[in-house]
């Protein structure tokens, strides 16, 4: 039987030496051997092996300066020595550790001793401030504040020169040509302030710190501080804008959603972090409250919709906007903008027009009468149709429809060309006679177009009735007919307020009257009208009957107002003429001179037509003997020819002068 017995890690390492000694140089280089520190383990295996570390809880330095390998035990330098020699050894205090579990512990102390080869050969190290580190101080601190406190040592001798450190900033306080704001004490490092900071006007300062010694040569060392002033909330933010800016312009279209960011303004504070934050007001200008203001993200103030903006109603908003600290609210609104107060801009909101409404005509339903004896391209009606947007094109009118009725034979038929509407103006006018539609009416649908699209356009009906004179009534005025065209619109609206009954007027021409005798009176003007009720004529009588009716002194003063001598029928009524005694006496010798005139004709047909005969017989005669006798004797006597002659003579002036040249000449 074999028994094995088992190692249990029962053995802690144990040092050759307790205390190890060496003495090095202070000028040796890095990763130079020291000494090999040695420690042995009787357990066997794991157990049996052995580690080495330096404690650190030793003095600090020797912990910096040296290292020891794990595995073979040998100290070296990891740090220039230079100027770190001195008469006391350094110490280092080296563990020795096996692999066992539990491990076991054990120690041994090394003592180093550093020997200076020349003098004065330590640099001063800073403690304060570390790389990279910062200071901080408030704006408008008192002079003489401090500020930092720097700490540096010498590994030399502290009780000798070249061991004292003092402190100094590297730029030249002595100069006259800056002020710096900063001093340090030479022999404690606090840097104070020794003038006013002003964050506004810098922020940072960066400066050199420099800490020596006393030696000789001197040793000196450097580092950067930087000093950061912190903000005091002493500003106040403003726009940044000339005194006499003009505002700033934002435009908007109308009916943008509530909650839309209409624009953005930007004041600044020269203050930073919570300091520097700015509140936003609408001072005026704002009406019904249609926009707010807030604060955004980036400490700028944007303009809110809060309300429905329509640009019918209203196009431009001016607003005075102001701005201060959160901890200054402003509590009054009203006042006016003073371009003075940086605190405050003016900002001009434009509202941009959309498409967004139909046009409408000033009614839906136009009725009118038109005379029979209308001449072509009469203005009958102006249309007239309105779209308050004003991006709008221009409104375009055109007929859709056109149909006539004629209620007594029941005929209804489509008739489209006997009007035409003017696509711009809106005046529509018949392009044919009239007077064959006499007795009936006619159904025109007119359209008013925007622009494309089917929500933009509008329809009317214009019931148009053919009328004779005698179906219409007429106003005489006691004026010229230019005055009474200008006072027409309002006399209609007189009248329906005189009558007081749901009626409407419609007044057809004005034209210089013309009397019963056919004469026209240049001082007085005639109008034919019609009165109609829920958009149907009203018949003569009873639109005599309508006015008669009315409050009398209402009437009568409309009458005297608008100068109304008469109301007559408008078909011409002509009285039989009465001729004076001369114009009779004028007549009858007119007559008779026709009478004498018509005698005389018949008197010189008769004798033509004698002579014509007796011209014949003679042509005969002489024709006979010519041919008997070859001869050409006179065939009429001395006395017939004579008495030829002398009729010819007396009845010249009164023959036609050609006719009269046509007689043959007897030889």
């Amino acid at each position: 039987v074999v028994i094995k017995i088992l190692d249990e890690n029962d053995n802690a390492p144990e040092f050759v030496q307790q205390i190890y000694t060496a003495v090095i140089p202070e000028n040796v280089p890095t990763d130079f051997s020291i000494v090999t520190v040695k420690a042995t383990d009787a357990d066997s295996g794991k157990n049996g092996e052995v580690q080495y570390f330096i404690q650190d809880d030793t003095d600090s330095q020797p912990v910096s300066f040296f290292a020891v390998d794990s595995e073979t035990g040998v100290v070296s330098v990891i740090r220039a020595l230079s100027g770190k020699g001195r008469s006391e050894p350094y110490t280092v205090k080296i563990r020795a550790v096996d692999k066992g579990i539990p491990p076991l512990v054990s120690f041994c102390h090394l003592l180093v001793v550093v020997g200076d080869i020349s003098t004065n050969d330590g640099v001063p190290q800073f403690i304060r401030p570390t790389a990279g580190e910062v200071a901080y101080i408030h704006e408008n601190v008192t002079v003489g504040t401090e500020v930092f406190q720097v700490v540096a040592f010498d590994p030399d001798n502290s009780n000798t020169a070249n061991g004292k450190v003092a402190y100094k900033l590297l730029d030249d306080q002595s100069s006259e040509d800056h002020d710096y704001e900063f001093v340090i004490d030479a022999a404690t490092g606090i840097i104070t302030t020794q003038a006013p900071l002003d964050r506004e006007r810098k922020e940072n300062y960066t400066m050199i710190v420099v800490a020596h010694d006393f030696g000789f040569p001197p040793q000196e060392a450097h580092r950067v501080l930087r000093i950061f002033v912190l903000d005091v909330d002493d500003s106040d933010p403003q726009f940044e804008r000339p005194l006499k800016s003009q505002p700033i312009e934002i435009r908007l279209k109308e009916e943008e959603p509530i909650g839309t960011i209409a624009g953005v303004v930007k004041a600044v504070d020269n203050d930073t972090g919570v300091n520097s934050v700015i509140d936003y007001y609408i001072l005026n200008g704002n009406d019904d409250d249609v926009f707010g203001i807030r604060r955004s993200s980036d400490n700028k103030g944007e303009l809110i919709v809060q309300k429905r903006i329509d640009g019918e109603n209203i196009t431009k908003f001016t607003l005075t906007i102001k701005v201060s600290k959160p901890s200054e609210p402003v509590t009054e609104f009203g006042q006016p903008y003073n371009y003075q107060d940086l605190s405050q801009t003016q900002v001009t909101i434009l509202i941009e027009d959309i498409d967004d409404n139909s046009p409408a005509f000033e009614t839906s339903s136009y009725v009118l009468g038109a005379r029979g004896n209308t001449e072509i391209d009469t203005e009958l009606v102006i249309l007239h149709a309105s779209d308050p947007d004003a991006s709008s094109s221009p409104i375009l009118y055109s007929i859709r429809n056109i149909t006539f009725i004629r209620p007594s034979t029941q005929q209804n038929m489509e008739v489209l060309e006997v009007f035409h509407v003017n696509p711009q103006s809106g005046v529509l006018s018949n392009n044919e006679p009239l007077g064959k539609y006499v007795g009936g009416h006619f159904d025109i649908t007119v359209e008013a177009r925007s622009s494309p699209g089917v929500h933009n356009v509008a329809f009317a009906n214009v019931k148009i009735y053919i009328l004779q004179d005698r179906d219409l009534l007429k106003f005489v005025f006691y004026k010229r007919p230019n005055e009474v065209r200008e006072i027409i619109p309002e006399f209609e609206k007189a009248l329906k307020l005189a009558v007081a009954q749901p009626i409407s007027l419609n007044i057809y021409d004005t034209n210089f009257y013309a009397r019963n005798d056919g004469s026209l009176d240049f001082e007085s003007t005639s109008s034919c009208f019609q009165l109609l009720e829920n958009d149907v004529i009203i018949e003569p009588k009873k639109v005599m009957k309508i006015l008669n009716q009315a409050k009398s002194s209402t009437v009568k003063d409309l009458y005297t107002n608008y100068s109304v001598v008469a109301i007559e029928s408008c078909a011409p009524s002509r009285e039989a003429y009465k001729m004076l005694w001369s114009e009779i006496v004028v007549l009858i010798v007119a007559a008779l001179i026709a009478v004498a005139s018509f005698i005389f004709c018949i008197l010189i047909c008769v004798m033509y037509s004698n002579y014509t005969k007796k011209l014949k017989r003679t042509s005969y005669f002489h024709s006979v003997y010519m041919t008997e006798n070859g001869g050409h004797p006179p065939i009429l006597s001395p006395a017939e020819q004579q008495r030829i002659y002398e009729w010819q003579e007396m009845n010249a002036p009164l023959a036609d002068a050609a006719s009269f040249r046509s007689y043959p000449t007897l030889r």
